[in-house]
Formats: C-alpha cells, sequence, structure tokens
C-alpha cells in the first residue's frame, strides 16, 4: 500500500493499461509470479517513459535484492545495493526518494549499483507500508534531471500493483511449500494412506502401493471391497468384505477404528488396522484411510497365544507327573517300610525273610531311579549336565547292558516276551563317546518298552555304522502309539493318555531324558510307531571310532559301495528322518533321488519324473499305504525294483506285498550289509 494520493488521469490510465495486459499473461502458479512482475515492470519503464525501472524486494536480514530490472544482469553477479536506499527502506518516510548527482555527495564517489546501471537520477518509492514494506520500486534516468509530479503518482501507483502481485506471489509460494511439506508427507508415511470419495479411492500413497503389491493406477479407481477376499477370519469371527457400515459412520462424523483383512495382488493376505475420517471441504475426495500393516503383530500374538498354552499344557502336565511322583515315592517307600517290618517277625520262614528282603531291594531301585530321573531332568533344565568322552568296547557295553535287564529286571516283568540284543558287527568295536549318557538313553528306552509289551519281544542294539555316528534303535511289539501323540512323547512329562492305565508307574521323564541326552552328544532321535503294531526309537550317535578292522567301519567313500550312475531311486517313508538316512546312504552311489511321504505323493512323483529303476516303500504309511502304492507301482511301472520296508514284520504281511508285486521284503531297523548286497544282486 501507499499513503492516499490524488493520482492524475495519466497515472489511472497507466494502471489500467498494465491491468490489461497482466490478464493477457497465462496463469501458471510455479513461474508465473517472476514473469508477472518483469511484464510489469518492463511495461511501467516503457509507459512513464524512462530508461531504467526495478523492484528491489526485502529480505530477513535488513537487506535489499533486485527481483526484477529492465535492465539484464549477468548470471551469478552480485550488485551491492547503495547505503542511502537501505537507510530509505529503514526509515519513516513515506515521500518519495529523489536523487540526482547534484544533489547528494554520494553520487560523487563510484558506486557499484549506480556505475553499473549509468544511473545519474534516481526516484524511489515504498512497496507496501511503513509497518509492512515489502520492498523499493526505483525508476531512474541516464541524464540529470529532477521527475515530476506525474511520474512520482505513475511510480505510486505502480508500486501498488507491485506490492499486490509480490504478496500473491509470496502467498501462493507460501501456499505451494505446504503442499509440497503435505505431499512429501504422503508420500513417505510408513503407513498406507488411501484417500476416497465414498467407496471409491481417488489418490493412494506409494507405501499402500507396495502393501498391496499394485502400481497406484491400478489401486486408483477401485473400491476397498477390490482389495480384500471374499470372506476372512479376525479374532476367531468370519468377517464378510464389506465395510459400508464403517463407511457410512465415518461419513457421519463417527471417526472409525477396526481391524481388516486385505488382499495382495497375488492373492496372500494380511492383517491390516484401519483408520477411516470424514474430510470436509473437499471436493475431491470425503474419506481418509489410513492402513497399517499389522501381519508381524498378529504373528507375535499367535506365538504369545501358544506359548501360553503350551507353557498351561505343560503346567497341567507337571501338575499330573507330581501326583503320578507322589505316589511313585510312595509306593516304594510304602514297600520298604512294610516289608522291613516284616523282617522283624520273629515268626516269619527264612524263604519268608528271602522274598522280602529281595522285594525291599526291588523297591529301593526303584525309588533310586526316581530320584535319579528327577536329577537329571533338573540338571538338563539348569545346563549342568557334562559330557566325559571315553573309549569303550560298543559290543561289549551293549551285552552288559542285556545281561543287566535279563537277570535283574526282566525277572519282575510277568509278561510273556523275549529281550533280543542285534548287533550290527560281529566284530568287536572301539568306540569314543559318553558312555554313563549313552547307558542311561539305552535304560530309558528299554524301561519304556518294557512297560508296554505282553507278549512278543524288545530289540535293542545298533544296525548300521556309519563313518562318524551309529544308528542305534529299540524295538518293540507293544501298544504303539497314535501318530496325533508322537509329539508330545518327547516332551518333559508327556505321555500318551491312552496308555496310562498301562503305565500308571510313569513319570513322563524318561524319554525326555533320553531326548535332551542324545542331543547333548550331538545326535538325533525320533520314532516310527503306530498304535496296536509297536514302537521303534532310533537314535544317532556321532563317535570317534578307535578300531576301523572290522568290514562295517569303513572309508566313506566305500560304505555304500555300489555305483548306481543313470539310476532313479524312489524313497517312500512318511517319517522324515528315515528318508534322510536313507538318501545319504543312496547319494554316495550318484543315483538320481526322490523322496515322497506317502503313497499318492510317490504316484505323482513316479508318473512326472519316472520310469525310476528302484523304490523303497515303508509299509506303514497314512493317505495311502504301501500295499496300495506297491501295487499301483507294479501296474505302471512293471520293470522297477520294490522293496518293502516295514518295522512290524509277519508272514501275513511279507505274503501280501509279493502278492501285490515287491520284489523284497525288508525288517527296519534296515541292515545296510544286507541292502547292498540285494543291490549289488539287482544292479551289476
Amino acid at each position: 500500500m501507499v499513503p492516499a494520493t490524488k493520482w492524475s488521469t495519466k497515472s489511472i490510465d497507466l494502471i489500467l493499461s498494465m491491468e490489461k495486459r497482466l490478464h493477457d499473461i497465462p496463469d501458471k502458479p510455479s513461474t508465473s509470479g517472476c514473469e508477472n512482475l518483469n511484464t510489469l515492470v518492463m511495461e511501467g519503464a516503457r509507459l512513464v517513459q524512462v530508461p531504467f525501472m526495478a523492484f528491489l524486494i526485502a529480505e530477513s536480514n535488513q537487506g535489499l535484492k533486485i527481483e526484477v530490472s529492465t535492465e539484464l544482469i549477468e548470471e551469478n553477479y552480485k550488485i551491492a545495493i547503495p547505503a542511502f536506499l537501505l537507510e530509505y527502506l529503514h526509515g519513516q518516510s513515506n515521500e518519495p526518494l529523489q536523487i540526482s548527482a547534484s544533489a547528494i555527495p554520494q553520487f560523487d564517489t563510484p558506486d557499484p549499483f549506480i556505475e553499473y546501471f549509468k544511473l545519474v537520477s534516481l526516484v524511489a518509492v515504498r512497496v507496501g507500508h511503513l509497518d509492512h514494506t515489502i520492498g523499493l520500486l526505483i525508476m531512474g534516468d541516464h541524464q540529470p534531471r529532477v521527475f515530476d509530479q506525474r511520474e512520482l503518482d505513475s511510480l505510486s501507483a505502480l508500486s501498488a500493483v507491485v506490492g499486490s502481485i509480490s504478496m500473491s506471489n509470496t502467498r501462493e509460494g507460501e501456499l505451494i511449500s505446504k503442499l509440497g511439506k503435505y505431499k512429501s508427507v504422503f508420500d513417505h508415511a510408513s503407513n498406507g494412506v488411501l484417500l476416497l470419495m465414498d467407496n471409491v479411492i481417488v489418490d493412494v500413497n506409494p507405501k499402500a502401493c507396495e502393501m498391496f503389491g499394485m502400481p497406484c493406477e491400478v489401486i486408483i479407481g477401485s473400491n476397498s471391497d477390490d482389495l480384500s477376499p471374499d470372506d476372512f477370519v479376525v479374532n476367531g469371527v468370519v468377517q464378510h468384505s464389506d465395510v459400508t457400515g464403517y463407511t457410512q459412520k465415518a461419513l457421519q462424523g463417527l471417526p472409525q477404528h477396526f481391524e481388516w483383512v486385505h488382499q495382495k495382488k497375488d492373492g496372500t493376505l494380511f492383517n491390516a488396522e484401519i483408520t477411516l475420517t470424514h474430510m470436509e471441504g473437499h471436493s475431491e475426495f470425503n474419506l481418509l484411510a489410513i492402513v497399517r500393516d499389522i501381519s508381524l503383530q498378529k504373528a507375535y500374538e499367535n506365538q504369545l497365544i501358544q506359548a501360553k498354552e503350551e507353557a498351561r499344557e505343560a503346567n497341567r502336565l507337571k501338575s499330573s507327573s507330581l501326583a503320578s511322583m507322589s505316589h511313585e515315592i510312595r509306593t516304594p517307600l510304602n514297600s520298604i517300610i512294610g516289608f522291613s517290618d516284616l523282617l522283624l517277625d520273629p515268626d516269619a520262614t527264612e524263604v519268608d525273610r528271602e522274598t522280602f528282603t529281595k522285594l525291599i531291594l526291588v523297591a529301593g531301585k526303584s525309588l533310586l531311579q526316581l530320584v535319579a530321573d528327577i536329577i537329571d531332568i533338573s540338571k538338563i533344565e539348569a545346563g549342568q549336565v557334562t559330557i566325559h568322552e571315553e573309549e569303550f568296547r560298543l559290543n561289549a557295553f551293549l551285552q552288559e547292558i542285556y545281561e543287566v535287564f535279563t537277570h535283574d529286571q526282566i525277572q519282575n516283568w510277568e509278561n510273556d516276551f523275549e529281550l533280543r540284543l542285534v548287533k550290527a558287527s560281529s566284530d568287536e568295536i572301539s568306540i569314543k563317546t559318553d558312555q554313563l549318557r549313552l547307558r542311561q538313553i539305552f535304560n530309558n528306552l528299554i524301561t519304556n518298552a518294557l512297560k508296554f509289551v505282553d507278549k512278543g519281544f524288545v530289540e535293542f542294539g545298533y544296525s548300521a555304522v556309519l563313518p562318524g555316528s551309529i544308528l542305534f534303535y529299540v524295538k518293540d511289539t507293544g501298544v504303539g502309539i497314535a501318530k496325533d501323540k508322537q509329539h508330545e512323547i518327547f516332551l518333559q512329562y508327556g505321555q500318551d493318555s491312552s496308555t496310562f492305565q498301562r503305565n500308571r508307574e510313569g513319570t513322563g521323564l524318561g524319554l525326555a531324558i533320553s531326548k535332551s541326552f542324545v542331543e547333548l552328544l550331538g545326535g538325533k532321535i525320533w520314532l516310527d510307531s503306530e498304535r496296536g503294531a509297536g514302537s521303534t526309537f532310533y537314535f544317532t550317535i556321532p563317535v570317534t571310532l578307535e578300531n576301523t578292522n572290522t568290514p562295517l567301519v569303513q572309508d566313506k567313500q566305500e560304505l555304500f559301495k555300489i555305483d548306481l550312475t543313470g539310476k532313479k531311486v524312489l524313497i517312500v517313508d512318511d517319517i522324515q528322518e528315515n528318508c534322510v538316512l536313507l538318501r545319504g546312504l543312496f547319494q554316495r552311489t550318484d543315483a538320481e533321488i526322490f523322496v515322497a511321504n506317502n503313497g499318492l505323493v510317490a504316484m505323482e512323483t513316479a508318473r512326472k519324473n519316472g520310469p525310476f529303476d528302484l523304490a523303497l516303500v515303508d509299509v506303514r504309511m497314512p493317505e495311502m499305504d504301501g500295499y496300495d502304492t506297491t501295487r499301483l507301482l507294479r501296474e505302471e511301472f512293471p520293470s522297477m525294483i520294490i522293496m518293502n520296508l516295514t518295522a512290524y514284520p509277519n508272514d501275513a504281511g511279507q505274503e501280501k506285498c509279493m502278492e501285490l508285486g515287491s520284489n523284497e521284503y525288508l525288517n527296519k531297523p534296515l541292515s545296510i550289509q544286507e541292502l547292498l548286497r540285494l543291490l549289488q544282486r539287482y544292479f551289476n
């Protein structure tokens, strides 16, 4: 603004003329501000008929800089502003500042501004007002002169227009800056941001595109239902892909915050937390949606829930086992105390005294075993179990275990069964490992097997000596373990509840201790079992073989010495560890190996990758058992060698396999020497 002045008709005509020219300039917010001012200054100088005019804008550091000028200024050339213009800028006068070489001493001293523009006469007026001066408008001449009132009025009128345009440009710049900041926040937000008109997406930020795995142009124009599956589960409740209720409430001014499941372009689902907010005053959108991916949070929550359930189950098992343990402790103690009292009976015969003494001994050993189990599990939990490797003879070690169970324990079992010891090598083998822990593993597994066998046998020993490790096993013909209960067997206090009536004396610690000891020795333990058909517990122990004279202890390349290059072998077994063992053997033969975990997968693999030269098929499997698998393989691949494997051999099963087309019927644990002999017969 400028002070109220009586502008001449000429000045008014000048403003109207310039206004008309300014209307012809296209509106380009990003660049037109400076162009408008430049045009205004150039037209103003032409209409006032002065050779020089410039607009100097005030800076935040109390200085001035040339914004536009009728004279071309060299690029990167900075011109110092005269001191008298700065004094005028910061002064209190509203009157125009008019100077010339004859009127002001500064013109006698060379000045960069005056010299650069070759000015001799100059007049300056404020742009704005005293309280808020945004700059100075200057016109000058190369000749000494005094500017008349008409020229001063025109300059003042022109300064009002310059001020208006400059302030408009400033506001526009601030608006663009704010929009830029908002755009930056929108583009770099860590959550997905969507702008919607009702339920239609009109804009989306890059993070949302990343979440949904789609380009922005695909998402824009779609609705929220397009980004969701038909139905899904949230907190255990089935939800349908319909956000209408949430949208309507948000449009009524009620912010909505809820969990949802969205679908990516590839069909995968992810959990999301949605916030819907009504946006007023916008013609292009009326809803703001913030989408936060909470898939990891949900995964952590599920893990916590699972851990809580496992802890609750472990606590239940522990409470149940502690009750059983109390019974376990009281039973032998009652026997010891009761039979001790009977020993003191003077009427007791020598036969009675001998019987009572044996029963006290049995009860004492039972109590000792229970205490040992409790101490072992406590040490394992505290990480205080140490491993002491020593060299000993394997066959003699196993024979000792056999004799202990035969003479010291098996007499206490009334059931009709046989205890067997199987040694893969008749030659003595010296190994180096922790003898005490290996003995505890066998003791626990054999004791566990004896509890569940009425008739048949309990067999233990080793079936294979591999370079660096030995495959041990304990096998029984007992009641077996249901598939859905096998994951609980190796847990502390874990027992198959369906066999509890047979094993009332168990604490559920023996197998957990065995598993921990096997893993401490660097090995792995697993089982192959079926309800009503018995169980086989396998475990491998890394050992140092001190005696390499036995034919079984051979170099790695000599262990399974047969060349099956170009042959295809199919291994079919639902126990992963069995597959790993067989795959490890056949990898040394250079055969091409395929693995299937049931009969259905085996047939699909055979049809897709066949024909195969050899198939090793377990008899008992889920989905499709070994009998049906053998029948189909023989029908579709007549020349294939088929070997059935079973942990529960019997004459009826062998006869059935042979009728269905099997070439061999092999017992588990598999004898590597027997398998090698058969392979040499069929393929050499």
